[in-house]
């Protein structure tokens, strides 16, 4: 187990655990797998996923804040702006997608709806807000 301590007062936050390689290899095995599927989207499946995962970080702003802070030390005030960040940079992304791709089309049969697997969860895409 890895112990996680907030550098500010050096209280324990949390404990996370610890891979071996081995297992670390499989994870990256699956996400290069999983590669395939993620171009095979083209522009508009990825735009779709950056937008829900967007979304995501945007519900859960505040509790992300809180810990970003804990495990950093920033103020609050900070480490929201990291967040604010990281949404300005998926919007920008998401914006310009299509020319930084190069315009680029999903297959017919992966659009958006497609279900994936992540760390053993099925995940399915969720329609634009």
């Amino acid at each position: 187990m890895l112990i996680v301590i907030a550098p500010a007062d050096g209280r324990v936050i949390d404990t996370v655990p610890a891979h071996t390689p081995a297992s670390v290899r499989d994870a990256v095995d699956r996400l290069r797998d999983n590669s395939v599927l993620w171009r095979s989207l083209g522009v508009v499946g990825r735009v779709h996923w950056l937008y829900s995962f967007r979304n995501w970080l945007q519900d859960n702003r505040s509790g992300l804040t809180t810990l970003l802070s804990l495990e950093t030390g920033k103020p609050e005030i900070e480490a929201d702006a990291e967040l604010a960040l990281t949404l300005e940079a998926l919007d920008h992304y998401r914006t310009n997608a299509a020319e930084f791709l190069g315009g680029r089309m999903p297959q017919a049969s992966l659009r958006p709806g497609t279900a994936m697997q992540l760390g053993g969860r099925r995940l399915r895409a969720e329609s634009g807000r």
